[in-house]
């Protein structure tokens, strides 16, 4: 058996998608219509397919029945049939089977109504039997405008009338016979009388083949008689149409979707645009472009939703093909930062119909698999900082094209692990943040999870901008000349050009201030061959507001003569809102007087709002510095122009103040027609953070073997907090507040000499990389919380992530993170919150053990660190009831802080007299716990020596296997420990230093001191008499020998809907728990 010519497919994703129409060459040239040479039908368009294996002759034409199962409209585009040529007629040298012309006729109506002539033409090449005869979209579109050339329908009638009056338009929903009839062309010499061919059916009017859009359904073959128009078709109007049932027609059918928003007038203008010829990439006229928003991010997770939207107006022209303002979309580049192998998806939200719409609808909103149409799906492995991750070709699944004012929504998500980047936004969510004059992308919105469970309970976090691009192909109308690329853009980290080393480092001005005003104006020069700024801080003394818009703009060359002129001014680098720190000086406690370490960390805008900018080594580039409030420090000068501060790489210019906000106003009437003041010479208060290409320092030549790299880890932490806050106050604000009041906390603590965090900031190349913040379920923080009212309670997870050298272990950066915690809700500053911490804490004690039986010397280093190891690995044997409880006391760290050697004589078992030495180690240990209950840490690291102190002996003698790197050093080396008993351990208490004035001249001095220490002790014992409860024992601390006590610590119960009136901690022992 023979194929058909053509074995199209189902068609292209534009088509399927869309309009089912292609662009292949401009709409001004003329069509040229070839009726000799064989059709070759679109393949933009959907094909339902049958067969061509039939034998039944249809001497009078083939009926058969489509069904429109669509949620919208289509119309037929083309028929594929078979045919064969009669023997009996042929003309001299024919045989049976040649091609030859013929006449094709298309009836339709719909179910109990009347035909209508839907196509005629003589235009078609018959092919013979099982090939394809062919009656391509150009007849239907040649036959559309001559039947129409005399119509005078508006395009608003027509979109209401296209259903009844088009006969290939079926409806929604709809049922459409299909009358066709095939006819010798008048007037050909060749004598071909074709034949249309059918295979016999199984039951009449049954279903033979569908799609997702159109079913087809077994018909009939007429074998005398015509169903219609029999006069005109050559018959007698007398004769009695026979026909056979059921058959099955033979070919194909050719359709596309005709949605509500295109007319039919429009669609045939789209497809004679389609119908030209000319090159092009995807085989439509135009060009290929790009629309980014930039790699800058500042958090990330799993996915992102977001509207892209076409900007093109459609404009009223009826002779312009609405398709010559279309965009298609074929491409995407995403943000994965980390340069790993990840699992990625992407979708456009179309409610489980053909129309695409905006992400925003709340209803159905995370239900994927229901209202989202997958367009990518595949893996990448991300490209690194600052780059774009592209979607692999053969990943992407589908074309999108935008119709002009089409706003389509985007789900891009990944799927393993939180890789993708992104932003946080100042804008709206909805407003639109990049565009390039086409497409516009809009703010949208993140989620935390893969996949979304779609129950109304996946969290999202607003207002979030998509870090990435998009790659379409701009068609003939719409198609501009690309904007030249802007010279500040985000770099990628390259390697150094040959010759040249890189290094990162800042410069600092001043921050002595003197005066200030609403902005500054300064030159930068370059002196290296190269340098990327990536940060500014800046000195802000917050006297009349506790935030601030901050725009940075920068030009190349200098400020001076362009401060009031706007278009000299390209390149925004910083445009954002900050926040005066948490531990901003009170001038009404502390006094005026603010030290200059709070100076420096009083505006530190953060590295993702600010975009790097590269200077050249020799070039100059000015920048203006301008807040919204008038509280900029800058210094006096002495002459403008001249260094002020100076490093190897650049060089910063004294320059002038600003007193007038907002920018480039002086003069204008919108502004007051007042003109701005320029006070100079000024110093700009400040520090540029920055990375640079130098000339390599000379060196001797070295055979030394460079130290290898310390690796870089990351540690997360998560803050649980309850927030209080009045019912005017959007509960999803309260994450944005929260995690901006964390990062405001956490980076003063950074460069606080006395705070924890600085020294790992110091040691261990220590900072925060990333701060998110999401509502969490009640249930999750283990308290309830029902606020006054008509206040609100919301509970809040704040995740925090940072980045540090190996040097220092995640357990010891976790620990310092959580010492933090407790102080939090005291700093964090947010008008009408009331904020209290419930979720991990950081906990330490200092011990004192003795260890008998030791030789008469101290531990040596690596002793220590084994000892310190192993008495680690004991505690959490003790205390740790169930392993799998992330919320359990866990012990992260033990260190030996001093060593005090004892000798003495002892009676051994023997009865011999000996000397045994003995050692009381100071230890400090460090854990970590979420309550309730509370806990007295010490006692219970007292408590787990001094209950089983052999065992812990026989662990330093015979150590686990999970202590054998350690152990294994030590017990080859040394015997310390062979010989050792733990005699006991006990607390060091530690109390709060009070200076106590003598007063020589009060006689009852001693009285007081007297009673003040039975008071004392009094309380001590209380103390310990309630510590040494048993229920109130087991509730805070359990062992594997009495697993039950821990019954006294009790889950809230999720299903009460937490009603209760106070915050109350799971502990039921705790009765009374705690208000705010």
């Amino acid at each position: 058996m023979k194929r058909p010519h053509m074995s199209i497919g189902r068609g292209s994703n534009m088509f399927s998608t869309l309009i089912g129409l292609a662009v292949m060459a401009s709409a001004s040239q003329d069509m040229q219509l070839d009726t000799t040479t064989r059709r070759v039908q679109s393949s933009r368009h959907t094909q339902l397919s049958t067969t061509y294996s039939g034998t039944i002759e249809a001497t009078h034409g083939v009926s058969f029945q489509l069904e429109n199962t669509a949620d919208s409209s289509i119309i037929l585009s083309g028929l594929g049939l078979n045919v064969r040529t009669s023997p009996t007629t042929m003309g001299a040298g024919m045989v049976a089977g040649d091609e030859g012309p013929c006449r094709v006729k298309v009836y339709t109506r719909s179910i109990d109504g009347e035909y209508g002539l839907a196509l005629d033409t003589s235009g078609v090449t018959c092919m013979g039997p099982e090939e394809e005869t062919l009656i391509s979209d150009d007849m239907f579109l040649r036959y559309y405008q001559e039947v129409n050339n005399s119509r005078e329908l508006s395009e608003g009638e027509e979109r209401k009338m296209q259903d009844e009056w088009n006969p290939l338009v079926i409806g929604a929903g709809s049922i459409m016979e299909v009358y066709v009839v095939v006819l010798p062309v008048e007037g050909d010499a060749s004598g071909i009388q074709p034949i249309l061919l059918s295979s016999i059916g199984s039951t009449e009017g049954s279903l033979y083949t569908s799609d997702s859009m159109l079913s087809l359904y077994e018909g009939s073959s007429v074998t005398n008689g015509y169903l219609v128009d029999a006069a005109a078709n050559g018959g007698s109007v007398t004769d009695i149409p026979s026909e056979i049932k059921p058959t099955i027609f033979n070919g194909a059918v050719y359709y596309d979707r005709l949605p509500a928003s295109l007319s039919v007038t429009d669609y045939y203008k789209n497809l004679e645009y389609s119908l030209q010829s000319g090159p092009s990439t995807l085989g439509y006229l135009g060009c290929d472009t790009e629309l980014g928003t930039g790699y800058l991010d500042s958090i990330g997770s799993y996915g992102v939703m977001f509207d892209v939207i076409s900007l093109v107006d459609q404009g009223s022209d009826d002779e312009v093909a609405p398709m010559t303002k279309y965009a298609e979309i074929y491409g995407m580049d995403l943000y994965i930062r980390n340069m790993v192998e990840t699992s990625f998806e992407v979708y456009v939200r179309s409610n489980g119909g053909s129309d695409y719409t905006s992400y925003y609808e709340q209803s159905g909103q995370t239900s994927i698999n229901e209202n989202w149409t997958l367009i990518a799906k595949g893996s990448v492995v991300g490209m690194g900082p600052d780059v774009g991750t592209p979607i692999p070709a053969e990943a992407w699944l589908k074309n999108l094209v935008l119709k002009p004012g089409d706003s389509t929504g985007f789900y891009v998500t990944v799927l393993d692990e939180p890789h993708l980047r992104y932003r946080k936004s100042d804008l709206a969510e909805g407003a639109i943040f990049a565009e390039d004059g086409n497409l516009a992308i809009g703010v949208g919105r993140s989620w935390g999870q893969y996949p979304l469970a779609g129950d109304g309970s996946d969290t999202f976090f607003a207002n979030r901008e998509f870090s990435g691009a998009f790659r379409y192909h701009a068609h003939e109308g719409i198609c501009q000349t690309p904007p030249p690329t802007p010279a500040v853009t985000t770099l990628a980290p390259v390697a150094p050009p040959d010759g040249l080393c890189s290094g990162s480092t800042s410069l600092k001005s001043t921050f002595q201030d003197g005066t200030g005003s609403f902005g500054a104006l300064f030159d930068v020069v370059g002196k290296v061959s190269e340098v990327t700024l990536r940060g500014i801080d800046l000195n802000i003394d917050w006297n009349d507001s506790d935030s601030a818009d901050v725009t940075v703009y920068a030009k190349k060359g200098t400020w001076f003569g362009f401060q009031n002129d706007k278009d000299s001014w390209p390149h925004v680098l910083v445009n954002t809102t900050i926040y005066k720190p948490a531990d901003f000086p009170n001038r009404d406690v502390t006094g005026p007087y603010i030290s200059i370490e709070h100076k420096m960390r009083s505006a530190i805008i953060p590295d993702w709002a600010f975009t790097p900018l590269t200077i050249k080594g020799g070039e100059t580039w000015a920048f203006y510095v301008l807040t919204s409030v008038p509280d900029l420090r800058y210094t006096m000068g002495t002459t403008i122009g001249e260094v002020f501060a100076s490093s190897p790489e650049i060089d910063i210019l004294q320059g002038a103040g600003a007193a007038d906000f907002p920018a480039f106003g002086s003069g204008l009437p919108e502004y007051g027609n007042v003109e701005y003041t320029f006070y100079a010479p000024r110093v700009f208060n400040g520090n540029l953070r920055y990375d640079y290409f130098a000339e390599c320092p000379s060196e001797a030549p070295s055979i030394s073997i460079p130290p290898t790299p310390t690796p870089i880890v990351k540690t997360s932490v998560t803050y649980m907090f309850y927030v209080e806050h009045g019912p005017s106050i959007v509960a999803s604000d309260v994450p944005q507040d929260m995690e901006r009041g964390v990062r405001t906390v956490l980076d003063a603590f950074l460069v606080d000499k006395k705070n924890d965090l600085h020294e790992l900031v110091l040691d261990d190349g220590f900072y925060i990389s990333d701060i998110s913040a999401g509502v969490v379920p009640p249930a999750d923080l283990g308290y309830l919380c029902v606020p006054t009212p008509p206040n609100l309670c919301t509970p809040i997870g704040v995740e925090v992530e940072s980045s540090h050298l190996a040097t220092a272990s995640t357990e010891q950066v976790a620990y310092y993170l959580y010492r933090q915690a407790s102080i939090l809700p005291s700093l964090i500053n947010v008008n009408g919150y009331k904020i209290v911490y419930v979720g991990k804490n950081a906990v330490e004690t200092n011990n004192e053990i003795t260890l008998s039986g030791v030789p008469g010397r101290e531990m040596g280093d690596s002793e220590q660190e084994f000892f310190a190891k192993a008495l680690q690995e004991f505690l959490n044997s003790q205390v740790t009831v169930d392993p799998t409880d992330e919320d359990a006391l866990k012990i992260v760290a033990v260190s030996v802080n001093g060593q005090v050697i004892e000798s003495k004589t002892t009676i051994a078992r023997d009865g011999q007299r000996r000397l045994q030495s003995s050692n009381r180690i100071n230890v400090q240990v460090k854990g970590q716990y979420r309550p309730p209950p509370e806990i007295d840490f010490g006692a219970i690291v007292e408590d787990s020596i001094n209950s089983d102190p052999d065992r812990m002996a026989r662990e330093l003698k015979s150590p686990r296997p999970e202590l054998q790197g350690t152990a294994g050093e030590v017990s080859i080396t040394s015997d310390y420990f062979q010989e050792a008993d733990v005699i006991g351990s006990k607390e060091i208490k530690t109390f709060p230093t009070t200076i106590i004035l003598e007063d020589t001249t009060n006689p009852r001095k001693g009285t007081l001191n007297m009673m003040a220490g039975v008071v004392g002790a009094l309380i001590m014992g209380l103390a310990a008499a309630f510590f040494l409860r048993p229920h109130r024992r087991a509730a805070m601390f359990g062992s594997k020998q009495n697993y039950d006590a821990q019954l006294h610590t009790q889950l809230v119960d999720r299903e009460q809907g937490f009603v209760d009136e106070k915050v109350v901690y799971r502990d039921q022992y705790q009765d009374n728990g705690y208000q705010y």
